[in-house]
């Protein structure tokens, strides 16, 4: 899974290149951004922006996956690499490539999910966006110290007020202290 912002600008840069380049690739992407004015709030026009939605970048691989047969042979192979390099993005199966910082995003994902699905579903998960969309926002989000801190208080406080389950209660603890005392 990608979780730098960088990352979306490297792909949307490989992404004109390609229009540059093929005539079909940019009507696709003339058409895609067209639709995907849907997902994002700002309209931009920017296609890093577009790219930062799950539901935008499986509807790129789905318009570039039904185009291939159009592709001319040498075209066909640096296409079927962009979608995979599109993958990527969503990719939640690279457990073992996370640091630390990207596995307590996840954890912190499971656990809104988990005690405030409300919350999960309607403040942090916009519309076109998927778990790992989440998780990018959190990982953004908990890079710096002071927001670790604020996370970890509002875990200590749902503890207190919401939680009776001794081992639940010990590790979201654990979890709060982890987080807190963790130096990048």
């Amino acid at each position: 899974m990608v979780y730098e912002e960088k990352e979306f600008i490297i792909m949307e840069s490989i992404l004109l290149n390609f229009k540059e380049h093929s005539k079909i690739v940019n009507l696709l992407l003339k058409d895609w951004i067209k639709e995907c004015d849907f997902f994002s709030t700002v309209k931009t026009r920017q296609v890093h922006d577009y790219l930062k939605y799950a539901d935008a970048r499986r509807k790129l691989m789905g318009m570039l996956q039904n185009c291939l047969v159009n592709f001319e042979e040498e075209e066909r192979y640096p296409v079927c690499d962009l979608i995979l390099q599109l993958m990527k993005f969503s990719n939640c199966n690279d457990e073992r490539e996370r640091t630390s910082l990207q596995e307590q995003s996840w954890y912190i994902n499971r656990v809104l999910k988990k005690f405030d699905f409300n919350y999960w579903e309607g403040m942090l998960r916009e519309v076109g966006e998927d778990e790992t969309d989440v998780v990018r926002k959190i990982y953004k989000y908990i890079q710096n110290w002071e927001n670790r801190v604020e996370v970890a208080d509002t875990f200590y406080e749902y503890i207190e007020n919401h939680i009776s389950d001794e081992d639940e209660c010990n590790e979201l603890l654990q979890f709060a202290e982890k987080l807190v005392s963790f130096i990048p």
